[in-house]
């Protein structure tokens, strides 16, 4: 990439950061902004082939009661390649808040990347509920892959260059979603013969280990928030717990990770993180593990220095892998 293109991302990416902590378990607006023409809604049947600079929004990826879950697909405003590379990104909100739409002042943000060539999946999943719990959100988040993989033409697609990006409970799940196998978490049986792979996965501040010791010490708000996610009943439930925790997935095979984590985080402590690391080192993976002194969970008293620092990670390990 040449040097302008690079110190053009490198600014993205750190006044993304930036939106990111801000934006960290909050619920996000519905209403989604853009500012380009090409504009669609529910719209997906009348696509044979998009082409750079048009955006789609609401297509349903998986039928699921009255309206299905949708995902936002915002091609690249530039680009010379035939297909594009994909980052989807999933929201944070403790499994149970927030939505895929980007707010007004994410958007700017998200077209410059897209001038960079990258093509930008924003999806919904099933938010815990007393009715919706795990696996629930993770299987919805694979199906959002499975129908990215289906539809890889229409919207040309580099199935070889798919990444993951999740924020808080987001990372939890976009850690599931990455490791877990082609044949875990299937949900809707018209896409389970489609792929799931991802080529590498960023974790903002995920869940990583939901060991039984670790939960009964926790503090009460976290107990409150994974028992809503797991189920009431399912809290203390060693099998559940070990199926919904992204360190017993780990192998030297595992996808590519950068973690980013707060080291004064008490919501999910940094020591999370730094076992999951060790894990992959262990096991002979591509991991890293960004520290940020006196970061808490939103990261939102975090030094300039650090945005910028977090920027340069980011852009570093994503340049890495293309």
């Amino acid at each position: 990439m040449k040097k302008k293109s690079v110190s053009i991302l490198l600014i993205l990416l750190i006044f993304l950061s930036t939106s990111i902590i801000l934006l960290y378990e909050m619920v996000i607006s519905n209403k989604s902004i853009a500012e380009n023409k090409n504009i669609e809604t529910n719209s997906e049947i009348s696509i044979t082939h998009i082409g750079k600079g048009e955006q789609y929004l609401d297509l349903m990826y998986k039928p699921l009661g009255n309206d299905g879950l949708k995902l936002d697909f915002y091609a690249p405003l530039k680009s010379e390649k035939e297909t594009w590379p994909v980052i989807v990104y999933i929201h944070g909100g403790s499994w149970a808040y927030g939505n895929k739409g980007f707010s007004e002042n994410l958007m700017p943000l998200i077209n410059k990347l897209r001038e960079e060539g990258y093509a930008l999946v924003s999806i919904e999943y099933r938010l815990a509920s007393e009715e919706i719990v795990f696996p629930s959100p993770v299987e919805d988040c694979k199906d959002a892959l499975r129908w990215l993989y289906k539809n890889k033409d229409k919207y040309n697609i580099d199935t070889n260059n798919i990444g993951l990006l999740g924020v808080s409970s987001g990372g939890h799940l976009a850690l599931l979603t990455a490791y877990s196998n082609e044949n875990d978490f299937i949900g809707d049986n018209e896409l389970s013969s489609y792929k799931s792979k991802v080529k590498y996965v960023i974790d903002y501040s995920g869940p990583t280990n939901f060991d039984i010791e670790k939960v009964k010490t926790s503090e009460e708000n976290s107990i409150n928030i994974v028992k809503n996610f797991l189920g009431k009943d399912n809290l203390f439930n060693e099998n559940i717990l070990k199926a919904a925790s992204a360190t017993n997935y780990i192998n030297r095979d595992s996808p590519p990770t950068l973690i980013i984590h707060g080291e004064n985080d008490t919501l999910v402590p940094i020591s999370q993180s730094i076992e999951l690391y060790e894990r992959g080192k262990k096991e002979g993976m591509d991991i890293k593990l960004l520290k940020i002194p006196n970061g808490d969970h939103m990261l939102s008293n975090i030094t300039y220095l650090d945005i910028i620092k977090i920027a340069k990670e980011t852009l570093s390990f994503v340049e890495s892998k293309q």
